[in-house]
């Protein structure tokens, strides 16, 4: 089958500046199992991740991507902002006890202490404050993931999920760019990436029905799993676009509306992140990342 190259989708705000980090955006080689690229690791059978090297994009696939302008499709855009600083403080003994801990369990012990809830809760008003009018902060809490991972999601306790979409709200297939998104933000000691293939999946599935495939609707279900395969397993030459979240970024990304992962592939201690879902506001309306300072 003929392949395609990068094609205009989902939108990256936030990016683009004079003081953009060097690699700050990036494209794999395309899509592999990850069985193939990653035999050490614990992935499940049928597992995607990128397909390494990474490369900075072309001026044009840059254009496609990038953006700063109006208006904005629902579900079709991921914003780089950063944390206020006193947030980023109150996050500092969990980054050092993430780089002593040499298990997790180490880490679950933080849940139970007063400075642990005090700081879930100025960050979950944070993620408040960028909700838009009238909706509620869904979830919101700390997580910690393994150090040094290609993507950190999990299917099971022993098993790498890879490449995948969310499913946690009850949206038709066809509605997912009505879904609430996920705030996550980095208050780890190292950078840490959000991995995304640029189509949502209205897009996927039209393109993957116009190549004889069929997908029913469901309400959550199976299909955004078997779309996600069917189009990973046909275009394996499509890049999967990597974004830099220095400690103290985050992202605003439509989660259960596009191919995904976290990645921690250069962190010597262990992942931490905040992370919640809601609707929130524009990304206009929200200070972009590196437009101050680290």
């Amino acid at each position: 089958m003929a392949g395609i190259t990068l094609r205009e989708g989902i939108k990256i705000l936030g990016l683009g500046s004079v003081d953009e980090p060097p690699g700050a955006v990036e494209l794999s080689a395309g899509i592999v199992a990850a069985h193939a690229e990653y035999p050490q690791l614990p992935y499940w059978k049928d597992a995607f991740v990128p397909k390494l090297p990474w490369r900075p994009p072309s001026c044009a696939e840059r254009d496609l991507l990038l953006t700063s302008g109006l208006p904005f499709t629902a579900g079709m855009w991921v914003s780089i902002v950063r944390a206020p600083q006193d947030l980023f403080a109150a996050f500092e003994p969990f980054r050092y006890a993430a780089a002593k801990a040499t298990h997790e369990s180490q880490l679950d012990r933080l849940r139970k202490t007063t400075y642990f809830a005090a700081a879930v809760e100025q960050a979950s008003a944070y993620a408040r404050s960028l909700l838009t009018p009238d909706s509620e902060l869904r979830g919101g809490d700390v997580i910690f993931n393994a150090k040094g991972l290609p993507t950190t999601a999990n299917i099971d306790v022993d098993h790498l999920l890879g490449l995948h979409t969310d499913t946690m709200s009850p949206v038709l297939f066809t509605q997912r760019r009505q879904a609430p998104v996920r705030l996550c933000i980095n208050f780890g000691l190292y950078e840490r990436f959000l991995l995304f293939v640029n189509l949502d999946l209205e897009q996927l599935r039209m393109l993957m029905t116009s190549e004889g495939h069929s997908f029913e609707e469901a309400w959550g279900g199976p299909v955004p799993s078997q779309l996600r395969t069917a189009f990973m397993a046909a275009h394996r030459e499509y890049p999967v676009v990597k974004v830099q979240l220095k400690p103290g970024d985050a992202y605003i990304a439509p989660t259960e509306n596009m191919i995904h992962d976290g990645s921690s592939p250069h962190e010597e201690a262990f992942d931490v992140t905040f992370q919640a879902h809601g609707f929130f506001r524009a990304p206009t309306t929200v200070e972009p990342a590196h437009a101050i300072s680290a």
